[in-house]
């Protein structure tokens, strides 16, 4: 299944979409001119940027939600820091690997 996907359907799929950026970085990543983790990088941000206006909606689950996912990019930050600094990585590629904030 996975090796039908081309480059250039992965971007025509997510033309129109919050994830479109994320997804011609994904078509890089298929042609080699890209690193799939940057792919990721950009669906986190995209999704943190999609949940900063839950902080706006008074009742509901929207807030719920929110918080629960600005604690679990808070871990994944604490992860990624903690996994560069015992791979010996210096501050400037961990900081190129960190995802967008909640707050």
């Amino acid at each position: 299944m996975l090796d039908d996907v081309s480059a250039d359907t992965l971007e025509s799929l997510y033309s129109f979409s919050p994830l479109a950026f994320a997804a011609q970085i994904g078509a890089q990543a298929l042609r080699g001119e890209e690193k799939l983790y940057n792919m990721d990088l950009a669906c986190d941000n995209v999704l943190i940027g999609y949940m900063k206006k839950a902080k706006y909606v008074a009742f509901g689950a929207e807030p719920v939600i929110g918080y629960l996912t600005a604690i679990e990019a808070e871990l994944t930050s604490i992860r990624t820091i903690i996994a560069g600094r015992m791979a010996g990585l210096s501050g400037d590629i961990i900081r190129e690997k960190l995802r967008e904030t909640y707050v």
